[in-house]
């Protein structure tokens, strides 16, 4: 049978050639996302640079432990790295102690920070000229000033002049994560009271302290200044691509096993004429699914060499675009044989299942039909898919009208975008054969007429093969319907966000920027803000990721309004919506003076807004005076009251 199949292998291989083709590149696609998402979902994912001399750092968990609905245990990462309380800190006598503050000189990269002499020693840093701080208004830089310069340096606290009196540098040649300002430590706990991390004075057992995570070896680099940011950008980098690859990887096999089905449907004859000779249905569906398992085998071969060289490519393109950290790669290690093999076993499995699954209806081929001459398929194969596309069809379009009418607001969210295009499409598709022979008899009405008699057999091979023909629609409805359908949704969300934020800058008649346009420092100094408040006819200071707005209409008081991330659950939009488990993050801006902002309240008030109120929008379903729970940034735990509805 082996023989057999290789033979006709042989024979065919120009026929085969397409289906081997399109098997090469549903299996380059799925080695290419298996790949990239291997890499993004590897921790840690590089070596540490921070604390890349030191044996073990000791931090806060940076991860929020609960359960979820089903018990599970799970973490969520924070927004930002809590700070160590000082119990931790007194457990560990004589321990280095870090403090990361923003620090920035005029001029300077966006990514300075402060730290105190003390953790020079972490990367190591050694001074190439000068001396070591001492005094509160002395500073070490590793560039851009000299020695005995004297340069203001912007912190949070305020603008202060300081003296450089050393220049340092790192010993390795390695690139670095930061571009540190290094004050005496006595200065550094000054400006930053918080401990961030700390490295023992001796050898650290293997104890459990509640809510502290104890770095050794490769781990380290999750201590490193942005490893919570690159984190989570490489969590929202695997939701991503585990979503494209759910779809590529869908339709990449879909036109795989089509490609299979419509070489074997048009092999009827020939299986006609072998069934005449003798050969059983078994004996059918041996040979055709051993001449798959020999395609697969080559085409799967193919597409695991291009995933290999793609995902690579595919990686440094996201950096390039700023979706993955700057240092996010594939590495072609024992790392890649996962991936590769798990796209290559799928890529045959396809294959010999879109074989057999033609195949078996091919054996109960009628050994007459052998002798047939015209090629027309079997009736009454439709109704249960008919059933199936009208119904998702019609579900689609109820729960589309339903969110238009009812829900404006859930149209922003991305996974009901998802969900409504799944039914609509998914039904457009199962409908296709039923649909397609009408839409070629109306397009190509114009060109009948005329126009010969080649227009009227492509019409007619349609009618008469309605499955052959929406074999090779399909994947097409399938990729630019969902294309359109997220990208769209995606492009209009983002729409209705830009003219939110028009619509509340609109108030503001000047904005006063930073200079350098913010960076690591997060906007103006409080000392700035005070010194704004007191401008006379100054109404208003906002800030917005980084950026402060002063407002000009006199006899308002200002108001500061600074950019951060909460945790909390996620609200159910619709019965199909795919609730998270666990509590997400979402955009949220602190406010003093909530009045200034100008916005419209449907519900409540903005009046006495404080740490134990929240505001929020209509999406959430809440009523004025509900609790809702919320971390902040740092992980601290909130039990809000809703104060007010606000219009979106």
């Amino acid at each position: 049978m082996l023989r057999v199949a290789g033979a006709g292998v042989r024979a065919r291989w120009g026929s085969l050639a397409g289906p081997v083709a399109a098997l090469a590149l549903g299996v380059a696609v799925i080695a290419t996302m298996a790949l990239v998402l291997g890499a993004a979902s590897a921790d840690p994912h590089r070596l540490p640079r921070r604390f890349a001399a030191v044996p073990v750092v000791v931090q806060a968990d940076p991860n929020l432990r609960l359960r979820d609905r089903y018990g599970t245990p799970t973490a969520v990462p924070f927004a930002s790295q809590p700070a160590l309380p000082a119990s931790v800190v007194a457990r560990f006598p004589g321990a280095a102690l870090d403090r990361s503050f923003p620090a920035r000189l005029p001029g300077g990269p966006s990514d300075q920070v402060g730290h105190g002499w003390a953790s020079a020693a972490f990367t190591p840093y050694v001074l190439a000229a000068g001396r070591a701080p001492v005094r509160p208004d002395e500073i070490v830089t590793t560039g851009g000033a000299r020695p005995g310069q004297r340069v203001t340096v912007r912190t949070t606290e305020r603008d202060a002049p300081y003296t450089v009196v050393g220049v340092a540098r790192p010993v390795s040649d390695a690139p670095q994560v930061e571009h540190p300002v290094f004050f005496s430590d006595a200065e550094a706990a000054r400006l930053s009271p918080s401990v961030d991390a700390l490295v023992p004075a001796g050898p650290v057992s293997e104890r459990q302290l509640p809510g502290v995570q104890i770095l050794t070896g490769r781990s380290r680099a999750l201590a490193d200044p942005g490893a919570l940011r690159d984190r989570a950008d490489l969590t929202s980098l695997t939701s991503f691509l585990g979503v494209a690859a759910l779809l590529s990887a869908s339709i990449s096999l879909y036109v795989t096993a089509s490609a299979f089905g419509l070489s074997v449907a048009r092999r009827r004859r020939e299986l006609a004429l072998l069934r005449t000779l003798g050969a059983t249905p078994a004996q059918v569906v041996r040979s055709v699914a051993l001449e798959a398992v020999l395609v697969g085998v080559v085409g799967s071969s193919v597409g695991c060499v291009s995933g290999l060289v793609g995902g690579p490519l595919l990686a440094r393109w996201l950096a390039r675009h700023e979706l993955a950290p700057a240092w996010f790669g594939v590495p072609r290690d024992a790392a890649c044989v996962v991936p590769l093999t798990l796209a290559f076993v799928g890529g045959v499995l396809v294959a010999v299942l879109a074989v057999v699954a033609a195949s078996v209806r091919a054996a109960t081929v009628r050994p007459a039909e052998a002798m047939r001459e015209a090629d027309v398929e079997r009736a009454g194969w439709a109704l249960p898919r008919r059933l199936a596309g009208l119904g998702a069809l019609g579900c689609g379009t109820v729960l589309l009208v339903a969110v238009a009418v009812l829900a404006p607001a859930t149209a922003l969210d991305a996974k009901t975008d998802v969900e409504l295009a799944l039914l609509i499409v998914g039904g457009a598709a199962l409908l296709a054969p039923t649909l397609l022979p009408s839409l070629v008899r109306v397009l190509s009405w114009p060109l009948t007429r005329g126009a010969g008699p080649g227009a009227l057999l492509a019409r007619e091979r349609v009618a008469a093969g309605p499955r052959q023909a929406a074999s090779t629609i399909v994947p097409l409805v399938i990729t630019l319907g969902l294309a359109l359908a997220v990208l769209g949704s995606t492009d209009i969300g983002q729409s209705v966000r830009n003219r939110g934020l028009r619509a509340q800058a609109a108030s503001a008649d000047v904005v006063v920027l930073p200079a350098g346009g913010g960076g690591s420092g997060g906007g103006l100094s409080a000392e700035t803000v005070a010194r704004v408040r007191r401008v006379t006819g100054t109404t208003g200071v906002r800030r917005v990721t980084g950026v402060r707005r002063v407002t000009g209409a006199p006899g308002v008081a200002a108001t500061a309004v600074t950019e951060t991330s909460v945790l909390m659950r996620e609200p159910a939009l619709t019965p199909f919506h795919l609730e998270a488990p666990t509590p997400v993050p979402f955009s949220a801006i602190a406010v003093d003076s909530p009045a200034v902002l100008g916005l419209r309240v449907r519900q409540g008030s903005l009046d006495g807004l404080n740490d134990a109120s929240v505001a929020i929008d209509r999406s959430w379903h809440k009523r004025v005076g509900e609790t809702v729970r919320m971390w902040l940034a740092d992980g601290t735990p909130v039990f809000a009251a809703g104060r007010c509805g606000l219009r979106r």
